[in-house]
């Protein structure tokens, strides 16, 4: 399995985890417990996901004003998300800012999912890794 589909699994399985909490809580909410056989809220987080995916609910790889981290002139970098979008191939593509508004020392930078393990990364350590791995990363 390659990084974007590890991704993907990762954020489908946080996703999955937090519908079941919400559902657990809100079948104790009046104090009245519901009793929900082993395995059938695996079931129902799935189909709740898919229901989301199929009515055109993206899960974003990054969230607008997160950081991220770029390698760039073989140095890392970290940079701010700025915009997130998906294009109706449900490819997420986003662009980031490294460097300070309202100086000169700034730049826009744009990704694709794709990116994400190759030039950008989620956290710092994993892009300092891939930079001392080598290769191209720009």
């Amino acid at each position: 399995m390659n990084d974007i589909e590890n991704n993907r699994v990762k954020a489908e399985t946080a996703l999955i985890e937090q519908i079941k909490a919400r559902i657990a809580f809100h079948a104790n909410e009046h104090r009245q417990t519901y009793e929900v056989g082993k395995g059938v809220m695996d079931y129902l987080a799935r189909d709740l996901l898919a229901d989301f995916r199929a009515a055109g609910g993206v899960l974003l790889p990054v969230k607008p004003n997160g950081t991220v981290y770029v390698i760039h002139r073989r140095r890392v970098m970290s940079a701010t998300v700025m915009f997130v979008g998906a294009g109706a191939d449900g490819l997420t593509s986003f662009s980031v800012l490294r460097g300070r508004l309202g100086t000169t020392a700034w730049s826009s930078m744009q990704f694709t999912e794709n990116d994400i393990g190759q030039t950008v990364f989620l956290t710092a350590e994993d892009a300092q890794a891939k930079l001392e791995e080598g290769g191209d990363h720009e």
